[in-house]
């Protein structure tokens, strides 16, 4: 087993130690790739702002694109704390080594972030995510070089992410770019009644 010394722990930075702990959480489910990693953290420095500046997200060709998280993506790979296979994203044992020196140092209620940011969007389709993502968060698409391909599909990429539980009637009313009204009555006409009870 690989022991982890202080000098491990005070090599990595503040970033570095929120992508570990992403890639720990819900029992080390592995990460779906790049871009998956990428929009997770970026969701999570939505709802802890205070992290914004660590990653530093900025609109780009596949929506918020942050130069940090590629860059600490390679820094833990070749440290071995993370590995990409097949182009999942996954934490190794001397990460989790390293992860279990750290727990006491991570809020409870930035470690339930982290997990919802990883169970709302690391099982979507990339269309899915990439949807979630610039409707929710519109000014992300300023340079987006999908986005005009993925408006055709937004209703249907709506309904899915209902079908899969990850969203709200009102949110998915949002993504499919309906009025709340219009879209609750095409589920209700659509025989999709399930969706809306």
């Amino acid at each position: 087993m690989d022991t982890i010394n202080s000098k491990d722990i005070d090599l990595l930075s503040r970033s570095q130690f929120i992508m570990l702990f992403l890639l720990a959480s819900k029992n080390t489910t592995p990460i779906k790739g790049k871009l998956w990693l990428e929009k997770e953290l970026f969701l999570l420095t939505e709802s802890v702002p205070k992290l914004k500046e660590l990653f530093d997200f900025e609109a780009y060709l596949l929506g918020p694109y942050s130069e940090i998280v590629k860059s600490d993506l390679e820094v833990l790979v070749q440290m071995d704390y993370i590995d990409t296979i097949s182009n999942q994203i996954s934490i190794t044992k001397k990460g989790l080594n390293l992860i279990s020196c750290l727990e006491g140092q991570i809020s409870k209620k930035l470690l339930d972030e982290i997990y919802k940011s990883k169970d709302l969007l690391n099982d979507l389709e990339r269309n899915e995510l990439l949807a979630y993502i610039y409707q929710v968060y519109p000014n992300t698409t300023k340079e987006s070089i999908v986005f005009d391909k993925i408006k055709p599909k937004l209703r249907e990429i709506a309904i899915n992410l209902l079908k899969k539980d990850k969203i709200s009637i009102g949110l998915a009313a949002k993504i499919a770019n309906m009025p709340y009204t219009e879209f609750f009555n095409f589920l209700k006409e659509k025989g999709m009644i399930e969706l809306v009870e």
